[in-house]
């Protein structure tokens, strides 16, 4: 307890659900700009695909511990991490593409990866 009275820190658990709500409001919103219309080989797949994961699971939360417009607001933003969730996907395939890539290159300057033209 970190007050003699217990209807405060009861307070204070209700209200931490519309700090994150927040945070992952803001923390996505300024994030989705960079992503969409920023230098594609800036994006960091895996940091994006970390973030959004983890901002789809707060929004989700939200969306059940919170009332009223901020409500209203988590179901927003639940729904545009998920419309989102198509372009997560092509940054990984991205990403996976840039691995092969940098393998093959390595592979080659190896020696040891045969390559053979038909």
């Amino acid at each position: 307890m970190l007050t003699e009275y217990p209807q405060i820190d009861l307070i204070g658990k209700e209200f931490e659900q519309y700090g994150i709500l927040w945070h992952v409001c803001g923390d996505f919103m300024h994030s989705l700009p960079q992503w969409m219309d920023g230098p594609f080989n800036l994006i960091h797949a895996d940091e994006v695909v970390s973030n959004v994961d983890k901002w789809f699971r707060s929004a989700a939360k939200c969306t059940k511990l919170t009332i009223g417009e901020s409500k209203i607001v988590a179901e927003d933003l639940k729904k545009r991490i998920e419309k989102f969730q198509v372009n997560k996907m092509l940054l990984l395939m991205y990403n996976l593409s840039i691995l092969r890539r940098r393998y093959m290159q390595r592979e080659l300057k190896k020696g040891e990866l045969e390559l053979m033209l038909h």
